[in-house]
């Protein structure tokens, strides 16, 4: 092309070979003369496991959400005879999600880092886990003042409830006992071992919702030794 410096050095890259290790490329490289040079050149490739965890996309859009669940809820509903065992489906549905979160978030957060105490995991739950599932931290943190082994999480609008009509049949349904499944999900796989269940509030809002954690008497004479309760 006369419109073209004729002593322009032009380049091409062509991908010749790839590794697990490093990639390799051969570099065409013309200047004034005829002569043509070919030069490799070689690119690490980054393992996976040292790349830092991707926060990807931190929201789903509530319709997409609120339809999954509906379905979620219908499907089990159609399945059982009583609301007991509806909201134990629910819970099970979450439980694996709750081990999945916990592994990302410790690692994302905390750098693999575990809680050791029984206070430092729930606080944990409300503001990390319940932040980055429903973009704020739990409305509340309690301690019963009865059992040394029962605490309170308190949200006064679950996600799970806010588009839920409960039938007068079907009793006290909570269908936030699938936010219940997650939060039990993660205290067993951060080894606090509990059971988790979702209650209405009584003289609250009608989605207004109590998580009663009720920990195994092992699990608080553990914490208890370990940092020095008596």
């Amino acid at each position: 092309n006369p419109a073209l410096n004729p002593r322009a050095t032009l380049s091409l890259i062509v991908i010749m070979s790839s590794s697990s290790s490093s990639s390799s490329a051969a570099v065409l490289t013309s200047g004034e003369g005829d002569e043509v040079k070919e030069q490799a050149v070689r690119r690490p490739l980054v393992d996976i496991v040292d790349k830092p965890l991707s926060r990807g996309k931190s929201q789903v859009t509530l319709s997409s959400f609120s339809y999954l669940f509906s379905e979620l809820v219908q499907y089990w509903q159609s399945r059982v005879e009583s609301t007991q065992e509806l909201e134990r489906r629910l819970s099970d549905a979450g439980y694996p999600i709750g081990l999945r979160v916990l592994e990302l978030l410790s690692w994302r957060e905390k750098q693999g880092k575990k809680e050791k105490s029984l206070l430092a995991v729930l606080q944990f739950i409300r503001s990390v886990v319940w932040r980055s599932l429903f973009g704020k931290v739990a409305d509340g943190l309690e301690k019963s003042t009865k059992s040394d082994d029962e605490y309170y999480i308190y949200d006064n609008d679950p996600l799970t409830n806010r588009f839920i009509s409960v039938p007068k049949d079907f009793g006290h349904l909570n269908c936030g006992a699938f936010i219940a499944g997650v939060v039990n999900g993660v205290l067993d796989g951060a080894e606090f071992t509990a059971t988790v269940t979702a209650h209405n509030v009584p003289n609250g809002g009608p989605a207004q919702t109590v998580f009663v954690v009720n920990f195994d008497q092992d699990v608080v004479k553990r914490d208890a030794a370990v940092n020095g309760y008596k």
